[in-house]
């Protein structure tokens, strides 16, 4: 009878043992199929140049994923993400901009989308498009914010080449008016005062910033000015030369500053 209870509890531990292995089985199956899954989204992540973020507003806990760290070029070990730490790689002219539309996202409890820079050490600047949506308690209060940071410094790059390219192409269309409208006056005009008035019409139409700009022509110690001409801080200027020989000045004023970003308020052509 003994013998007969031994080889029962055998027979039972060897079930048991066979069961517990195949659930182990199954559920190493499972982690293998997590992690491969897991390395899979990591990969589709960093080849779309995209990480994702969540912030817990409750316990001010702040997580990024792996790509994150990349587009940001931060190593994980030597940086705890903060909110702050955020806000300090955010290229400082775009820091307050990025702050108040989160900001405003938790005021207005709304989605919102965002395209900035990120300044880089070594003065690297990248281009990220940034998605976040936040949830909210029964009495309005934030929980949790969740997002994404796509990197689209390639793309923003070739729109920008685009649009200076654009911009270049019109100046240079203004300029050929220009040229082309002082040619027509001085068929037309017999007095040298209506050329000049033409051209300080023709002059202040081809630049940059046409509807802040007045000019000034000096000729001969004669002085022909746009309507309600003052001089400012910012202005350009040119010589009038005649075989050689300086005879007067031509000279554009903003009334109003203008964004010194890329070749300045006046173009290299003006200057």
């Amino acid at each position: 009878g003994t013998e007969m209870k031994m080889q029962r509890r055998r027979t039972t531990a060897r079930k048991m043992t066979k069961s517990l292995d195949s659930k182990v089985e199954v559920v190493t199956g499972l982690i293998d199929a997590l992690e491969e899954s897991r390395c899979r989204h990591e990969e589709a992540q960093r080849i779309a140049g995209l990480g994702h973020w969540k912030l817990d507003l409750v316990r001010d806990d702040l997580h990024w994923s792996d790509e994150i760290y990349r587009i940001y070029d931060i190593d994980p070990i030597n940086m705890n993400p903060s909110y702050n730490g955020f806000l300090n790689a955010i290229h400082p002219d775009d820091c307050i901009l990025v702050d108040n539309a989160y900001r405003d996202s938790l005021r207005n409890k709304q989605p919102y989308e965002i395209e900035h820079r990120l300044l880089m050490k070594g003065g690297l600047v990248k281009w990220v498009h940034e998605r976040c949506e936040t949830t909210f308690t029964g009495d309005g209060a934030p929980l949790c914010s969740i997002g994404t940071v796509q990197d689209i410094t390639e793309r923003k790059l070739l729109e920008l080449d685009r649009e200076k390219l654009l911009h270049d192409m019109g100046e240079r269309v203004k300029e050929l008016q220009t040229l082309y409208g002082l040619s027509q006056s001085i068929q037309k005009h017999a007095e040298i005062e209506d050329v000049f008035r033409d051209a300080l019409k023709l002059v202040i139409a081809g630049w940059q910033y046409p509807e802040v700009a007045q000019a000034i022509i000096r000729f001969e110690g004669q002085e022909y000015a746009s309507t309600a001409f003052a001089e400012t801080a910012w202005s350009q200027s040119s010589n009038i030369a005649v075989y050689g020989k300086i005879v007067g000045t031509v000279e554009v004023f903003y009334t109003e500053e203008r964004p010194q970003q890329d070749e300045g308020p006046f173009l290299k052509a003006e200057r």
